[in-house]
């Protein structure tokens, strides 16, 4: 690409921005070779001209929330390098490369693009679930296909992030013909995000496979299913307890500080408990009591 610019920040977030909408916009119109050529040239770029290297004392991220930066350091409490946070939306590009060469059905090179992408942002559960996608697009359900999943959980601080998780492991399970775990894995998912049809999709695609009226399970059965078949009816407790602990602290802040900006804090830690504990239409828990 040749005239990045590597002095001042804005310039470079700017530049890269405008470089991923022109990718988007040949993407849009199907020229899928122009989208790969564009975002690889911007890769390599950034990669070798832009992004600072880990080291003994300190690695670099681009965590595009608070909560994510968070989460990171507390899974990773023991190491004794500085966590830095830096700006430059590398993750971004390695995403968006990765999940293009995906479309292009080049699936090993689309894992390799999606693993420096979480080199990047290594809390970003979206990363681990494309990568799962690249096994499922090759027709490979392999156990790293589930351990992706697994890892994507791990920062599933959105009941979306959650649910898009637990409808990934239902496709699992419906490929390995275990209808009454993916039925589960799919109901569970809706108690998450209501508002998708994909679940209910993947309901109807069991229905008919099986040539069965399928019975909607009770949050009991599923619960059985769920350690039957070791997969999470609820995000981890870490996000919850993080979260938490945050909010706390930054009530605390507020009510000594009364400043706008302590409120925002507030506002933020309060929004995503809420928002993984209640639902957003009825404001009651997300899974009924047994």
């Amino acid at each position: 690409m040749g005239n990045i610019p590597t002095e001042n920040i804005d310039d470079l977030r700017a530049f890269i921005l405008s470089i991923r909408k022109k990718v988007r916009d040949h993407y849009k119109e199907g020229d899928l070779a122009t989208a790969v050529s564009l975002i690889e040239l911007l890769a390599k770029d950034i990669e070798e001209n832009v992004l600072p290297e880990n080291d003994d004392e300190t690695e670099y991220h681009d965590f595009t929330q608070m909560i994510e930066y968070l989460l990171y350091k507390h899974y990773n409490n023991n190491s004794e390098r500085e966590i830095n946070w830096i700006e430059i939306p590398g993750s971004h590009v390695f995403f968006d490369y990765g999940a293009l060469l995906l479309d292009a059905k080049r699936y090993d090179e689309s894992r390799a693009a999606l693993l420096k992408s979480l080199d990047c942002n290594p809390a970003n559960a979206m990363a681990y679930y494309e990568i799962a996608e690249t096994y499922k697009a090759s027709g490979n359900m392999c156990d790293d296909y589930v351990a992706n999943i697994k890892k994507g959980f791990k920062y599933a601080y959105t009941p979306e992030l959650f649910a898009k998780g637990i409808r990934s492991l239902g496709y699992y399970f419906s490929e390995k013909q275990q209808y009454d775990a993916a039925l589960c894995c799919y109901e569970l998912s809706k108690y998450y995000d209501p508002k998708s049809q994909m679940a209910q999709n993947e309901i109807n695609y069991i229905a008919q496979k099986t040539g069965k009226q399928i019975e909607t399970p009770s949050i009991d059965e599923i619960k059985a299913c769920a350690e039957k078949y070791d997969f999470p009816v609820l995000p981890p407790s870490e996000i919850l307890n993080c979260i938490n602990s945050h909010l706390k602290f930054a009530i605390d802040q507020h009510t000594k500080s009364q400043s706008p900006n302590d409120y925002e804090t507030v506002k933020y830690f309060t929004l995503l408990a809420g928002r993984l504990i209640f639902d957003d239409i009825n404001h009651q828990p997300r899974l009924p009591k047994s």
